[in-house]
């Protein structure tokens, strides 16, 4: 499938397809907080540290992995072009880890509590994920 381009805007058809089973999970995931007896501001907080933090380390683990090609063909830029692709699921979770241990400070809760609650919103998004990649 091809992006769509939409003036400066390019929507790609993955992202589009994701965007139900993400607002899916977030609802569920603040569910799971909130049925845990979590503070309310920690779904949003943590809604918030965990889009950016999982994009930008899975996309960081990628290159990591790549950092052979980088170097040979000194295109250190790659880091920056997230439209030509690469992200890598260990970084991503790492980086809702990470989330949840900044929320847990923030909102002085333990983080383990936090990813607890969000583990079945996130499992769901993984399995949406290769079923999308799969069409």
């Amino acid at each position: 499938m091809e992006p769509i381009k939409l003036g400066f805007l390019t929507i790609y058809p993955f992202g589009l397809l994701m965007l139900p089973p993400v607002l899916i999970a977030l609802a569920l995931m603040a569910a799971h907080m909130r049925r845990a007896g979590l503070k309310k501001e920690t779904a949003g907080w943590f809604a918030l540290l965990a889009v950016p933090l999982c994009f930008a380390l899975a996309r960081l683990g990628f290159c990591a992995f790549v950092i052979d090609q980088m170097i040979g063909n000194d295109d250190f830029g790659m880091i920056f072009r997230v439209g030509e692709g690469g992200f890598l699921l260990w970084g991503a979770l790492g980086g809702g880890l990470l989330a949840a241990w900044l929320t847990g400070k923030i909102t002085g809760q333990p983080g383990g509590r936090i990813a607890d609650s969000a583990v079945v919103a996130a499992c769901l998004l993984i399995a949406s994920g290769r079923l999308i990649c799969g069409l």
